[in-house]
């Protein structure tokens, strides 16, 4: 999935950094890394294939249900041994 950048610069970073934490922690996505530059602000990964079910788990993050932030499912598929 991937997360896209708002205005709202570094003051909503740790909370949504914190989000993001939870959610690997609780395995719903597997890891996460934020881009430094750019639209997309962060790309998760997750083996769900249920987008409803990836997206409502987002549902909560800073900016997504206003339409500030994007979020969008980009599915590509990662064979064993690629992320370590």
């Amino acid at each position: 999935m991937l997360l896209g950048r708002d205005r709202s610069g570094e003051s909503l970073v740790d909370a949504r950094r914190a989000m993001l934490r939870g959610l690997v922690e609780r395995g719903i996505f597997g890891a996460w890394y934020t881009l430094q530059d750019g639209p997309i602000a962060e790309v998760l990964f997750a083996r769900n294939r249920d987008n409803a079910a990836l997206e409502q788990s987002l549902g909560g993050y800073p900016g997504v249900a206003t339409g500030e932030v994007s979020l969008s499912i980009w599915t590509q598929w990662l064979g064993k041994g690629v992320l370590r």
